[in-house]
């Protein structure tokens, strides 16, 4: 059984939800920058 293969996909996994919530946390920086474009948009 490839313990290191999983191991890798778990750290590979995790470095993608890290960069996924930098990017929403950015997003929301800046819509919460802009509120009233927020507000038109939806």
């Amino acid at each position: 059984y490839d313990y290191l293969g999983e191991k890798d996909k778990a750290e590979e996994a995790r470095k993608k939800y890290e960069e996924y919530r930098a990017k929403i946390m950015k997003a929301n920086e800046e819509t919460s920058k802009f509120p009233e474009e927020k507000e038109n948009q939806s």
